[in-house]
């Protein structure tokens, strides 16, 4: 199963990502905690939105799992927010 992250709104809208099968997926706009970078990040965009460590999104047995890491303006997924 592969990953396709599409930005609605901010300063990065209307790009697409393709992560493929990755397991483990870090967004934010600095590098994240012992990992040499975010995969989609936020740095040089200037969207001050975006956390840090903002999210992530991790590969179960199951699927997927959206996790918001304690950023300041939170995760949303069709429009809830997500913890």
């Amino acid at each position: 199963m592969r990953i396709i992250l599409e930005i609605l709104s901010g300063s990065r809208a209307g790009l697409k990502k393709d992560f493929g099968d990755k397991t483990h997926i870090t967004i934010g706009r600095e590098h994240a905690p012992g990992l040499k970078s975010n995969d989609l990040d936020f740095h040089h965009s200037g969207d001050v939105a975006a956390s840090r460590l903002h999210c992530e999104i991790v590969r179960t047995s199951s699927g997927y799992i959206l996790r918001d890491c304690t950023s300041k303006n939170k995760t949303y997924l069709n429009n809830v927010s997500v913890f």
